[in-house]
């Protein structure tokens, strides 16, 4: 039993400190992106881009010593995915416009979904609410991409502060 105990009491412990290095991680990402928001997701953008990339090569290398029969479709998700590394690294800001520019388009077509749905909906008020919104910032997205990365890089910096305050309570209530 003490045996059961003292392994619950080792895992809590090593629980506690990975809380609290996510809780400091998340926490300076947060602070980097609320002060130097284009920098810290240009930054990012490199990661993801080189993760991508990486990812894709081995795809690629795999799907390649595979005579599995869907071998033409990793084939071609590992370049798109090459590309897409690419594309990341060589130019992070312009990968981040399309991003919200893609994100744009799918508001624009959520928002216009809600409204033609408005007519059926029993919650009218709601659903033609949520359709202008929808469709506004689909709109703030599409036209002014860079207020949109902009505003979408304080929201996750403002998440992952509000977040790592949580884990660091969390970590000492464990």
């Amino acid at each position: 039993m003490n045996d059961i105990q003292s392994q619950i009491n080792t895992i809590f412990r090593m629980t506690k400190g990975m809380t609290i290095f996510r809780a400091v991680v998340m926490l300076i990402i947060g602070i980097a992106m609320l002060f130097a928001p284009l920098q810290t997701l240009w930054w990012m953008t490199i990661v993801i881009g080189a993760i991508v990339m990486v990812d894709g090569i081995a795809l690629l290398s795999s799907a390649l010593q595979s005579d599995d029969e869907l071998r033409n479709v990793m084939v071609v998700n590992a370049i798109l995915l090459i590309i897409l590394g690419i594309f990341s690294l060589s130019a992070p800001l312009m990968m981040d416009m399309i991003w919200v520019m893609l994100l744009g388009i799918w508001q624009l077509l959520a928002g216009l979904q809600y409204l033609f749905l408005q007519k059926k909906s029993r919650h009218t008020l709601f659903t033609l609410t949520n359709g202008v919104i929808s469709v506004l910032a689909g709109l703030f997205f599409l036209f002014l991409p860079f207020g949109g990365l902009l505003a979408a890089t304080w929201l996750i910096a403002i998440i992952l502060i509000a977040s790592s305050v949580m884990n660091f309570f969390t970590a000492f209530k464990l």
